[in-house]
């Protein structure tokens, strides 16, 4: 039985090897040339609107603010309108303040990241300054 096998196990090897050999060799990949074309749709129909309208309530006006940095203000000069307040904040790394030169406000000392508000209700041009840094200096024009 053992002979059987050996011959039929070589009888498969030997189609197999003749099946490999007989096939034809594999075709080389093609670049593509076919081009995709678009078929023209149609126009959408296009109707004129009116132009948008300017809405002065659309977007929040930024409050006024002047950044204290170190030894200087940002800017040095505003213009606001009489009722507005400013806020002053400190961005730099010192201790800060805005101070009138008249009086009419005096907030305390601000930390670094510290803030102070004036609310200006009346017209006129106010110089301030800074009380630990008489360099500084800056002008509030209330309109």
């Amino acid at each position: 039985m053992t002979l059987w096998f050996l011959l039929l196990l070589a009888a498969v090897e030997v189609a197999v090897i003749a099946a490999c050999a007989s096939a034809p060799p594999a075709p080389k990949p093609q670049p593509a040339t076919s081009v995709a074309t678009v078929a023209p749709t149609a126009q959408p129909n296009v109707r004129p609107t009116a132009p948008p309208t300017a809405n002065p309530m659309a977007m929040p006006v930024a409050a006024p603010e002047v950044g204290i940095m170190d030894d200087l203000y940002s800017p040095s000069e505003i213009t606001i309108h009489v009722g507005e307040t400013i806020t002053w904040r400190n961005y730099g790394g010192k201790v800060h303040d805005a101070v009138s030169l008249t009086g009419a406000w005096s907030p305390s000392l601000l930390q670094p990241g510290g803030r102070a508000r004036v609310t200006f209700t009346n017209a006129g041009k106010f110089e301030y300054t800074c009380s630990v840094h008489s360099s500084m200096t800056g002008w509030v024009i209330v309109e």
